[in-house]
């Protein structure tokens, strides 16, 4: 492209634009190839993303119980001189 060679002859500035000019054409390729695959795949992605959102969540929140009983396990030893 001319405009990646008419800056890449600029020592320092032309690195920086190489840099930027390269991650955005691979961000429109990304953005391109997203359009052509369509809504509905993306659907099925959403919903395969939401499932393991919802699943990571209850596991957190089953961690989090599982910690809270715990420590109110562990009080209730020490406070009883078992521990």
């Amino acid at each position: 492209c001319w405009i990646d060679c008419a800056f890449g002859v600029i020592p320092f500035a032309g690195d920086l634009f190489d840099f930027g000019f390269k991650a955005n054409e691979k961000n429109l390729a990304i953005f391109d190839d997203q359009l052509q695959r369509g809504l509905q795949d993306r659907a099925t992605e959403d919903k395969q993303f939401v499932c393991c959102m919802i699943l990571g969540l209850l596991l957190l929140c089953l961690g989090s119980v599982a910690a809270v009983i715990g420590i109110i396990v562990l009080i209730v030893l020490y406070l009883s001189g078992n521990l």
